[in-house]
């Protein structure tokens, strides 16, 4: 799977270790604002995942949520670095 898809992988993994770069770049600094920013954007996230019920076990989710996720993956590559 993630060689027949790996380029839409790959651009997740960037998107990924940007974020997570950008965290652990604020937690150095001591920048409290960043790191509440960041959460309370991951909690509107969780709580749409739930909403569309993304979240739920059923065997058709990937069917159901692909616009979901593909739109949420390129939204963390478009977002400015820092």
């Amino acid at each position: 799977m993630f060689l027949a898809n790996k380029d839409a992988v790959l651009k997740c993994s960037a998107a990924s270790t940007r974020t997570f770069s950008a965290l652990t770049k604020a937690i150095r600094k001591g920048d409290g604002d960043a790191l509440f920013e960041h959460f309370t954007r991951t909690r509107a996230i969780r709580k749409g995942i739930v909403q569309i019920g993304q979240d739920s076990a059923s065997p058709d989710l990937a069917v159901r949520t692909r616009t979901y996720r593909t739109s949420r993956c390129r939204s963390l590559t478009r977002r400015k670095r820092t």
